[in-house]
């Protein structure tokens, strides 16, 4: 009955032309998708909007937080639906539409967010291709990035080709995409971080910080079973 008053109680309070957006925006929160200003200025302003209202209604019918946090990357905005203990799919809330987070996945943010925000090699908007062919062919990362993608997807360094790192960046753009982690561009070409990026930073910045010593802890000599 607490559900049921809390859940009325807030759709009440929409306007009716706000229905279809709530239907949208709660959607999306569902499915793992961080909403931000620079990507979604009419769903950002609607939680803005309703945003006490919302929280009470996360809270009360699906025991699940509706969270705002300003970004370390560019001090903007962002939203999400939080919870605790969820650790495979980095805090998101367990619902059929809710897409699981790859181990594989989460490496390509941590090296993404070491090239650009520890070594600054990066802008904002980069082009794919310079990513891919800085992880590939870079003396000073190449070690480090077959490494750590070998042990994340228990394949031996050595056997893993080229076209593996193309499909593996893609793949994990697109991830990174469907949770407003980055915009790509129509062509696919390039990206840009969004201001979300920052849970991945947030979540991972002792490995971020110490991507040396992560990559030694991989050599086999420090190898443990996982």
């Amino acid at each position: 009955m607490e559900n049921e008053n809390s859940e009325k109680g807030f759709l009440n309070h929409l306007k009716p032309e706000d229905y279809s957006t709530f239907a949208e925006v709660d959607f999306l929160l569902k499915s793992g998708k961080h909403i931000q200003k620079i990507e979604n200025n009419h769903f950002f302003d609607f939680i803005q909007a309703y945003e006490p209202d919302l929280k009470e209604f996360y809270k009360n019918i699906y025991r699940v937080r509706l969270e705002s946090r300003i970004s370390q990357i560019d001090n903007e905005t962002y939203y999400f639906l939080d919870i605790e203990k969820d650790e495979n799919n980095i805090g998101f809330a367990k619902t059929k539409n809710r897409k699981r987070f790859e181990n594989k996945y989460a490496l390509l943010g941590i090296l993404l967010l070491y090239l650009y925000r520890v070594e600054q090699i990066f802008s904002p908007e980069i082009k794919k291709e310079e990513l891919i062919e800085t992880l590939k062919n870079d003396d000073r990362y190449k070690n480090k990035v077959y490494l750590l993608f070998g042990k994340t997807t228990k394949q031996e360094s050595t056997a893993i080709s080229e076209n593996t790192i193309d499909s593996w960046v893609e793949n994990a753009l697109s991830e990174f995409e469907e949770l407003g982690l980055v915009n790509i561009s129509k062509d696919r070409s390039a990206f840009q971080i969004l201001p979300a990026i920052d849970r991945l930073a947030v979540m991972y910045q002792n490995e971020i910080q110490n991507i040396d010593r992560l990559v030694a802890e991989l050599q086999p000599e420090n190898e443990t079973d996982i």
